[in-house]
């Protein structure tokens, strides 16, 4: 009887420890961002790569006489059953003066909210429906009546920037 008991606390135990870790991992569409991609136009781009549970995400612009800065690190986990988009400035020479902000989507959507009343007031993320090469980057401003922010990039697959 007493085996049975610690058997069925084990089972109780190791189904617990599965329920929390899979709630913990990054939707699929989000670890589909996984690459690089590049800034229609050439103006710059953005690599992304999973690392031990989090989307960690660089953005770089490119000049047009061709000097590429580091413009921003971009970090995205899974908290709660929402997820968390962070962006850190780059410290040193960058053409951009962030600074570090916090988004928040409900649920599993890519449409991340502002926590404070700072621009962006959002920061929407869609990979095509066909095309899964094709991502588009949407940024809203804070005030409705302004204009959107429309970034086309598509998938660096053949290992150029």
């Amino acid at each position: 009887m007493w085996s049975t008991l610690k058997n069925s606390i084990s089972l109780l135990l190791l189904l617990f420890i599965f329920q929390h870790t899979s709630l913990a991992q990054l939707p699929k569409k989000i670890q589909n961002l996984a690459g690089t991609w590049n800034y229609q136009g050439g103006s710059g781009y953005e690599i992304f790569q999973v690392k031990n549970g989090e989307l960690h995400g660089e953005s770089y612009l490119k000049t047009k006489v061709g000097m590429t800065y580091y413009v921003e690190q971009i970090r995205v986990k899974y908290v709660n059953k929402n997820l968390i988009y962070e962006t850190i400035p780059v410290k040193g020479d960058s053409l951009i003066h962030s600074k570090k902000s916090t988004f928040i989507s409900e649920g599993r959507r890519m449409k991340f909210e502002h926590t404070d009343n700072s621009y962006p007031a959002a920061v929407k993320y869609k990979v095509g429906c066909f095309n899964k090469n094709k991502l588009k980057i949407t940024i809203y401003p804070i005030v409705e009546e302004q204009k959107k922010k429309v970034l086309r990039l598509t998938r660096n697959v053949d290992g150029t920037l």
